[in-house]
């Protein structure tokens, strides 16, 4: 796999930390409805190729706008992490999921991605502007829109280290 599924690792944390909400879980399709099947798009030969990430004790810092509510939610995280390989498992399981992707695209330093996932709900609408900051860093800027909300998340994430021994493992708080 390309390393330009690598960018999108952060941005499908929108889709699975975003779209569980808003679907009950009793509701689920695990079929999409006839005729909206579809795979994702496979990049040609002139393909956007991005950095990988490197590996070790990894800070994120994420902050959740709304319309449904009034103040943005603002959570971190730190673990060990190898961004580049989970940004491909993410954007792996979006790809089961029957999301349709766009063609990546790279324009003032910034990488620009959108994509469309079927939900119960109807089309839920990814685009995102990921901006890498070198192999221990990057900004991750993404928009969400369902057919009843808009949300948007800016998730900044930097290498602070080798991992510990023990390893670390915390939850966004």
């Amino acid at each position: 796999m390309s390393l330009r599924s690598a960018a999108f690792g952060t941005l499908t944390t929108v889709g699975c930390t975003l779209l569980p909400p808003l679907v009950d879980p009793a509701q689920a399709i695990t079929e999409p409805p006839p005729g909206t099947h579809h795979k994702p798009s496979v990049l040609g030969a002139a393909t956007v190729e991005l950095p990988s990430f490197q590996p070790g004790l990894w800070q994120y810092r994420r902050t959740v706008t709304s319309d449904a509510a009034p103040a943005p939610r603002v959570s971190t995280l730190m673990k060990c992490a190898d961004p580049s390989t989970e940004i491909r498992k993410k954007m792996a399981d979006l790809g089961k999921r029957s999301c349709q992707f766009a063609p990546l695209a790279y324009r003032h330093h910034r990488y620009l991605s959108s994509w469309t996932c079927p939900t119960p709900l109807g089309p839920t609408r990814f685009r995102a502007v990921l901006i890498v900051r070198g192999t221990v860093g990057y900004t991750d800027v993404s928009e969400m829109r369902t057919p009843e909300h808009i949300s948007r998340q800016k998730i900044e994430a930097t290498r602070i280290g080798d991992c510990p021994a023990s390893g670390l493992d915390a939850e966004f708080r």
